[in-house]
């Protein structure tokens, strides 16, 4: 790998290294899409994070955004539970409209699962506040053949415009399924993450996230649940470590839900 040293910083007597790569031409890996499995069933055997399938996920090159270019664990995860779980393969792949958005798509590794699964009805926006990952993320949908049932536009937390990012051939008024896979990784983020929900999710929307667990996770859950949206937790795995990394993670996929108002309670998940 070619690449720079951007900066070393030392934290509880460990260095970290943050590195860039130098231009080279674009990356083209291979990412697993995971088959819809019957609900009553979980995967068994070998990896979960690595099914049969593959289709092309395009990387970006040198990109400043370090974070987003990034195919985090909890990214597959969440894409496995959408094609595993929760009958969401069932869903997406029926007959009845069903709009999903990605927030933070980054790779869109989550995203591009339910747009795999999507049936004619169903549509995947994938959303992005950088320019150059939501090329890059078009570029994806281009290589998966996707581009009638996925869409990448920009999109930027509490600022963009949320309407926007429905398409315009449909009539809904919002997503019917919003994800977010690995957003929760600073304290800075909980605020905005949720002001996108507010814009974007309606009565009936289901929100699932998922995150590793840092030193920032339960302040942010905090934080969340004090403007409004609380979280529980479905499924909690300890994953390998990621490429650099020297421990594994323990990471988390969460439903979460508007907070019901004093007079009434929430459903049960």
């Amino acid at each position: 790998l070619r690449a720079v040293r951007l900066h070393t910083w030392s934290y509880n007597s460990d260095d970290l290294t943050v590195w860039r790569r130098r231009e080279e031409p674009p990356v083209v890996r291979t990412l697993a899409t995971l088959a819809a499995a019957p609900e009553e069933e979980e995967p068994t055997g070998g990896d979960a994070h690595a099914p049969p399938a593959s289709a092309a996920l395009h990387t970006p090159p040198a990109t400043a955004h370090l974070l987003g270019g990034i195919a985090w664990n909890g990214a597959r995860m969440l894409a496995a539970h959408i094609a595993t779980r929760g009958g969401w393969a069932q869903r997406l792949s029926g007959g009845a409209e069903t709009q999903v958005c990605e927030l933070g798509a980054g790779t869109g590794v989550a995203g591009l699962q339910a747009a795999a699964l999507a049936g004619p009805n169903a549509y995947v926006t994938l959303s992005d506040k950088h320019a150059s990952l939501v090329d890059d993320l078009a570029a994806s949908i281009r290589e998966r053949g996707l581009g009638d049932r996925c869409g990448a536009k920009l999109y930027e937390w509490a600022v963009g415009d949320a309407a926007a990012l429905l398409p315009a051939h449909s009539s809904a008024t919002h997503f019917d399924l919003i994800l977010g896979a690995e957003c929760l990784y600073s304290l800075g983020t909980a605020g905005a993450f949720a002001a996108a929900l507010d814009a974007l999710a309606g009565p009936t929307t289901v929100v699932l996230i998922s995150c590793e667990h840092r030193w920032s996770t339960a302040e942010c859950l905090a934080t969340l649940e004090d403007l409004g949206w609380c979280h529980e937790v479905l499924s909690e795995e300890t994953t390998p470590p990621m490429p650099g990394d020297l421990r594994p993670a323990r990471v988390s996929v969460m439903e979460l839900r508007r907070r019901a108002p004093p007079d009434r309670k929430l459903p049960p998940i």
